[in-house]
């Protein structure tokens, strides 16, 4: 008959429980599966639509992967649309301008310049409000 080694002997010790209790099982589970789900997301809706489909009987496409070539990232996307977004600013800037009698820049420090050196700021509010309303009209 083997000896009995107590549970603190070197030769008898396992890993340590790392969870004690059902709810810590539980809630270790449940992290474990958000994980892995959102690691794994494409895939797992791809699949799930596969055998929705299956099931319904309807006729089901293979999924189509786009190839590394036309893969962009985002920004790989923003530069090339910088450009756009360039001329899109500029014409807003040329816009405003127009609307303003003078610069963006040269509007916002003057009207900046005239609230701090003002006796009664509610003008000069009143003025940018005015010139504001100008500007979404414009935009509509």
């Amino acid at each position: 008959m083997p000896p009995e080694f107590p549970a603190c002997h070197p030769g008898s010790m396992g890993r340590p429980k790392l969870y004690h209790t059902k709810a810590e099982r539980l809630l270790a589970k449940q992290t474990y599966s958000k994980t892995y789900y959102n690691k794994n997301r494409p895939k797992i809706c791809i699949t799930n639509k596969t055998r929705y489909r299956r099931k319904q009987g309807i006729p089901t496409k293979s999924p189509r992967k786009p190839s590394p070539a036309t893969t962009r990232t985002i920004e790989q996307h923003a530069a090339g649309n910088a450009h756009r977004l360039d001329w899109d600013v500029a014409g807003l800037e040329q816009e405003l301008a127009s609307i303003l009698g003078q610069s963006l820049t040269t509007f916002l420090d003057h009207a900046f310049e005239k609230l701090a050196d003002s006796a009664s700021p509610e003008v000069t509010i009143q003025r940018l409000k005015a010139a504001l309303h100008q500007v979404r009209e414009v935009h509509k």
